[in-house]
């Protein structure tokens, strides 16, 4: 699978907690959680808590075409 439809696919599951988004991105914890506080300071992304379990959710259905675009163009 290429890598934007990689990424693609997994904005567009919805709702994901961080130990799915470590495994679809094949990325180190700390890099994930890195960036998803960029993106959530942002306002790109929302999360809420369960549990222990922290779930992120895309804001806005129209940024996964810009986010697919910009990890493709950050992976060259």
């Amino acid at each position: 699978m290429q890598q934007g439809s990689r990424y693609s696919t997994f904005w567009q599951r919805g709702e994901l907690c961080v130990c799915e988004i470590i495994y679809a991105l094949e990325k180190p914890q700390s890099t994930i959680s890195h960036h998803l506080n960029i993106l959530k300071n942002a306002g790109f992304i929302k999360w809420r808590k369960e549990g222990v379990w922290i779930h992120y959710r895309i804001t806005d259905e129209k940024l996964v075409d810009e986010l697919v675009y910009l990890f493709e163009t950050l992976q060259r």
